[in-house]
C-alpha cells in the first residue's frame, strides 16, 4: 500500500463498470458526470506529447492527435476532460500539459502508464495558479542586500524568504512572508501556488518558481502505473538573484508549491511508483562581488526534499528546502549572509486516491 495513503471509496467508484451514456447511465467518477462524455476512441501516446488547454490541442511527436475534449466545471475550477475508451502511454513516452485549465483524462476501460513514461503538470503546468489568496510575498528591495521571496503554500505552508544582510546593518532587509496552506481540501481540481520573487538590489531579484498544476486521472476498470515516477505535479525551483555590471545583492525567488493529483479507479496497480506533488527549493541570493545566485531544485520525484540553490554566490544566502513527505512545509533559508537573502522553499501539494483497492509504492505528500 502507499506510504501514508488514505483511501476513499465512493458510491460512484463502486459502479465503475458502467461506461455507457444516455438513459440509465451511471457515472463512474466521483467528481464529474461521465455520462456526459464521449468514449469513441482509444488513445496511445508514443514519444513526446504535449497538451495545451488554451488551444485544446494534443500534439504527439509534433502531429495533432484526434481527441474528444470537453471543458467542465468541478468545484468552481475549469477542467479540460479528455475522454477515451483506453489510454496507453507507451514505454519512455511523456505527456506535458500546460495552460490555465486543469487536465482530466477519463478512460471508460483502462488507463496505463508504461515503464519510464510520465504525465507532467509540474512547475506552472496545467491548472497551476498564477496568484493565490494568502500567497507568498516578494522580498524587500535594498541595494545593500535585498530579501528573498517567500515560498508558495498549498497543501502545506511555504518557507519565509531569508533576510538580506543590508551590509551588516540592523535591522536586516526583510525576506518575504511565506505562502499559506489552504484551510480546507479544495472541492475541485485545483493547482498549486507560485513562489514570490526576491527583492531587487543592484540587480533584479530572482523570479519565484511556478506552482505545480492539477491532474485528475479516472479509469472505469483498471489504472496500471508501471513507471517509477508516472505523475509529476511538483513545484518549480525559485530563480537565483541576478548579477550585472552594477553588482548583485539581489534576493532569490521562492520555490513553488506542489500541485494536485487525483487518482480514481476501482483498482489501481502502481507498486513500483512514486506519485509526487512536492515543493520546489528556494533560489540563492546574489552579492556584489560574486556571481548570480543558483536556482533552487524543482520538486523531487521521491520522498526527499528539493534542495535550495547554493554555491554560485559566496555571500548570497542559499535558498530553503522544498516540502515533501519527509517534511511537508517549505523551509526558510538557514543563514543570513552579506548579500541578498535566499528564497523560501515551496510547500507540498495535495494528493487524493479514490479507490477501494489501491496498491501504490509511495505518494509524496501523504494522500488525503
Amino acid at each position: 500500500m502507499a506510504a501514508g495513503c488514505g483511501f476513499h471509496r465512493s458510491a460512484a467508484a463502486s459502479d465503475a463498470g458502467a461506461d455507457d451514456t444516455g438513459p440509465g447511465c451511471t457515472s463512474f467518477a466521483s467528481l464529474l458526470d461521465t455520462c456526459q462524455l464521449a468514449f469513441s476512441r482509444d488513445l496511445t501516446v508514443a514519444g513526446a506529447a504535449s497538451y495545451n488547454s488554451i488551444s485544446q490541442t494534443l500534439l504527439i511527436a509534433g502531429a495533432t492527435a484526434a481527441i474528444d475534449v470537453k471543458t467542465v466545471m468541478i468545484g468552481g475550477d475549469p477542467v479540460d476532460v479528455i475522454s477515451v475508451r483506453s489510454l496507453v502511454l507507451s514505454p519512455s513516452a511523456s505527456l506535458r500539459a500546460v495552460g490555465p485549465h486543469a487536465l482530466a483524462i477519463v478512460a471508460s476501460d483502462q488507463l496505463t502508464v508504461a515503464v519510464d513514461s510520465q504525465i507532467d503538470v509540474s512547475d506552472g503546468g496545467a491548472g497551476a495558479q498564477a496568484a493565490c489568496a494568502g500567497g507568498a510575498v516578494a522580498g524587500a528591495n535594498s541595494t545593500n542586500g535585498a530579501g528573498g521571496g517567500g515560498g508558495g503554500g498549498f497543501g502545506a505552508d511555504g518557507g519565509t524568504g531569508g533576510d538580506g544582510n543590508h551590509d551588516g546593518g540592523v535591522p536586516f532587509t526583510a525576506g518575504g512572508p511565506r505562502g499559506h496552506a489552504v484551510g480546507e481540501l479544495p472541492a475541485g481540481v485545483h493547482g498549486g501556488c507560485p513562489g514570490a520573487s526576491g527583492g531587487t538590489g543592484d540587480a533584479a531579484g530572482g523570479a519565484g518558481g511556478g506552482g505545480g498544476g492539477a491532474l485528475y486521472l479516472v479509469a472505469a476498470h483498471l489504472m496500471q502505473l508501471d513507471s517509477s515516477a508516472p505523475i509529476n505535479a511538483g513545484g518549480g525551483g525559485g530563480h537565483g538573484g541576478d548579477h550585472n555590471a552594477n553588482g548583485g545583492d539581489a534576493g532569490g525567488g521562492g520555490g513553488g508549491s506542489g500541485g494536485m493529483i487525483i487518482l480514481e479507479a476501482p483498482r489501481i496497480m502502481a507498486m513500483a511508483a512514486t506519485i509526487a506533488a512536492n515543493g520546489g527549493g528556494g533560489g540563492e541570493g546574489s552579492e556584489s562581488a560574486g556571481g548570480a545566485g543558483a536556482p533552487g531544485n524543482p520538486g523531487t520525484l521521491r520522498i526527499t526534499r528539493a534542495d535550495g540553490g547554493g554555491g554560485n554566490s559566496p555571500n548570497g544566502a542559499d535558498g530553503g528546502l522544498g516540502g515533501s513527505l519527509d517534511g511537508p512545509a517549505g523551509d526558510p533559508p538557514a543563514l543570513v549572509l552579506d548579500g541578498g537573502g535566499g528564497g523560501g522553499g515551496g510547500g507540498v501539494g495535495i494528493i487524493r486516491v479514490l479507490s477501494p483497492e489501491a496498491h501504490i509504492g509511495t505518494v509524496s505528500p501523504a494522500a488525503r
